[in-house]
């Protein structure tokens, strides 16, 4: 089987099988998607309810990586080389325990990057990329790229203040978390996800 669905009774849940990619989990208020590959487990929530579904358990969406946090050195030195690429993209690989920064072969413009060799990066767990002068957001063609199940990030505003922008992907369900879950921020980076949340909290 490479999907499952079940309903939560309780807010303990079965491990998912091995022969699942993902699993739906319909819970008193929404419904759930539940994934694991080494170093991370998440539950992200995709809908939720007018109406609590009786007789089922409320549960909280998560983000689990056996790993600690990238270290605000590594997050800094991305923004470095960010910064010094210009108006060119560039794409970062983070292979965990311990973090190793790597920039593979590229083929940049302005507007995009891709990886010389597309099946490259395979045990990487985070996928980073930039955006320059830009604001860091996902692009449809991000939506389009970014299928597979890890953490990917977006850098950007890095002339004025710099931002990420981290989701997770789970086989093209994508769900935006704060960047302080995944990154430590050195001073100066912001979290785009938090700013957009206190935009939206003063009516901008």
């Amino acid at each position: 089987m490479i999907v499952s669905h079940i309903f939560a009774k309780t807010e303990y849940l079965d491990p998912i099988q091995s022969c699942d990619l993902y699993q739906y989990v319909v819970a008193a208020n929404g419904i759930f998607l539940r994934a694991e590959r080494p170093d991370l487990h998440v539950m992200i929530w995709l809908a939720s309810t007018r109406t609590p579904i009786r007789g089922l358990a409320q549960l909280s969406p998560y983000v689990r990586m056996s790993s600690e946090k990238v270290p605000a050195r590594m997050t800094a030195r991305m923004v470095e080389l960010a910064y010094r690429s210009r108006d060119r993209e560039i794409l970062f690989y983070l292979e965990p325990m311990p973090w190793r920064l790597i920039v593979p072969e590229q083929e940049a413009s302005s507007v995009s990057v891709r990886p010389s060799n597309p099946y490259g990066g395979a045990d990487a767990l985070i996928e980073v990329h930039s955006h320059y002068a830009m604001a860091p957001f996902f692009s449809s063609l991000d939506d389009r790229d970014e299928r597979g199940f890890r953490i990917y990030a977006v850098l950007g505003n890095l002339l004025s203040r710099p931002m990420i922008h981290v989701r997770i992907s789970v086989y093209g369900h994508f769900y935006a978390i704060p960047a302080g879950l995944i990154f430590e921020l050195p001073v100066g980076v912001e979290d785009a996800y938090l700013a957009s949340v206190a935009r939206s909290a003063h009516g901008d």
